[in-house]
């Protein structure tokens, strides 16, 4: 796994990479561990789930606790 300091450079690429998209460009490019990943407006879900990861891994790393989900009552 990679160390806090990567992670958090490849959460700022991919959400600049988010914001180029939302502005308009028609791709945008990342590169991750030495492959480059192109996204287009219409990957954007699939850049969000990248983000989404990225960030529990941070979180992860940082310590910070995950949300539980509602307590389920059954009768």
């Amino acid at each position: 796994m990679a160390d806090l300091l990567t992670l958090q450079g490849w959460l700022l690429e991919a959400q600049t990479a988010r914001h180029n998209l939302l502005i308009g460009k028609m791709t945008a490019s990342l590169s991750v561990e030495g492959k480059s990943i192109s996204y287009t407006q219409a990957d954007l879900w699939k850049l969000d789930a990248y983000i989404a990861g990225l960030q529990r891994k941070i979180d992860d790393a940082n310590g910070v606790p995950r949300p539980r989900g509602p307590a389920l009552m059954t009768f």
